[in-house]
């Protein structure tokens, strides 16, 4: 099984990552630079829920937790999934169409 510690470490850092993040993304005018940032930043957003969520995944006692738990670790994984693919797209592709994680 999945150590809760690392859990707990992993998702504490996720949680200081999102909100310097914000902080920064907030006040960064419009451009590249901001736009990777805020990608960057939901990522981790998803990895803090996505700790948090497996966490009690691991902790679950009986069924309806358990299935409860998993369906929200399948979500926000496929969250991290599609936020990541769009950053490496930002990356790579220079953020085609003007959409981004700001708006």
């Amino acid at each position: 099984m999945i150590d809760t510690g690392v859990l707990w470490q992993v998702g504490w850092g996720a949680v200081s990552l999102v909100v310097v993040g914000w902080c920064v993304v907030s006040f960064l005018p419009g451009g590249r630079a901001k736009a990777l940032l805020a990608r960057a930043t939901a990522a981790a957003m998803y990895v803090a829920f996505l700790c948090l969520f497996t966490t009690g995944f691991v902790r679950a006692e009986g069924t309806v937790g358990t299935i409860g738990f998993g369906f929200l670790v399948g979500l926000f994984s496929a969250g991290l999934l599609v936020s990541l693919w769009k950053g490496i797209g930002e990356i790579f592709g220079g953020g085609v169409g003007g959409e981004h994680a700001v708006h």
